[in-house]
């Protein structure tokens, strides 16, 4: 599975992937539905999600795009299909993208101006606040 990172919550998330039959020749997804599962979650949607196959005319290219805003931030995310065959092999139940909301996010404080740490300086106090 290829993992894409962290997002804030409100970002777009894209990327692409080949589908292929055993030969290796492009080929599309046969009554495939393409959705994103949360954690290891068994029921997927499509909130959000908007998926193009054969892409510039080339069979077996695809691209998708996730709107992150339509997803709880904290949280794990996976794209996978949920049904559908390529090139007569069943892709029911495969994962390949993974992602998170937030999840590894850490806000940094702000950097405390000069006139700030002069007066925690000369204060005594403490300019983390």
């Amino acid at each position: 599975m290829n993992g894409l990172g962290d997002f804030v919550s409100g970002a777009i998330i894209q990327d692409s992937f080949f589908t292929s039959g055993l030969d290796q020749v492009g080929s599309t997804v046969v009554n495939g539905t393409l959705l994103v599962y949360e954690g290891c979650g068994t029921v997927g949607t499509n909130a959000g999600l908007t998926w193009n196959q054969s892409i510039g005319g080339v069979i077996g290219a695809n691209c998708f795009e996730v709107d992150s805003a339509s997803y709880a931030p904290a949280s794990n995310y996976q794209l996978g299909f949920s049904d559908g065959t390529i090139s007569g092999t069943s892709v029911t139940g495969r994962r390949f993208r993974s992602w998170s909301i937030e999840n590894r996010f850490s806000e940094v404080p702000p950097i405390p101006t000069a006139a700030e740490i002069a007066t925690a300086v000369f204060a005594g106090g403490d300019i983390d606040g």
